[in-house]
């Protein structure tokens, strides 16, 4: 059972943070051409083109918190940022089928990989607050959001060149946001 400690707190941390953010970008097409000889002809050709990402961050941050509470209830905000060494890669796969397809005189298979270590910032704020229904019942909500920024992104590494060249674009960023309900009980 808590007791009753009203008042404003506040709390800080130092630390360490780890963060892995992985991405699938699949691009997928098919066509059928029909061609007028005797008897008609008809050709299947397609296309894949898949890309695939991963960021494996990690590094020092820094953070901080303040809780104003009462008996029945407290609200408060939190906050952390970092600077952390993104290690980077990305591959890309292009494959087509030529037989039929009056365009494309060869088939292409082509896989790329690229790799770069960047250095990304993370910035985290996040709002929180319970109410006391009973001494040993707490209902808490809270609603975080995330910003990070130097990563790869599948969407972003999507070219049309036919000759691969191996370069990686760090320059994407992600906003996260969600929201945290609890119901605490204590016996």
């Amino acid at each position: 059972r808590r007791e009753c400690q009203p008042g404003d707190y506040t709390s800080y941390l130092i630390g360490l943070r780890v963060l892995s953010i992985d991405e699938r970008f699949c691009f997928h097409s098919k066509a059928k051409y029909e061609f007028s000889t005797t008897p008609p002809t008809e050709r299947n050709v397609r296309g894949d083109y898949d890309i695939g990402t991963h960021n494996d961050l990690f590094g020092f941050q820094i953070g901080g918190d303040y809780i104003h509470r009462q008996c029945k209830w407290q609200w408060g905000f939190r906050g952390k940022t970092g600077l952390l060494v993104n290690f980077a890669d990305q591959n890309s796969r292009i494959l087509t089928s030529a037989p039929g397809d009056p365009f494309a005189t060869t088939q292409l298979n082509i896989a790329d990989y690229a790799r770069r270590d960047v250095i990304s910032l993370l910035a985290e704020v996040g709002f929180v607050g319970n109410y006391k229904i009973r001494p040993n019942i707490i209902l808490s909500a809270g609603y975080d959001l995330m910003w990070v920024t130097g990563l790869a992104l599948a969407p972003e590494q999507l070219t049309f060149d036919t000759v691969p060249t191996n370069e990686i674009n760090k320059n994407g960023h992600v906003y996260s946001h969600g929201l945290t309900l609890e119901l605490e009980w204590t016996w």
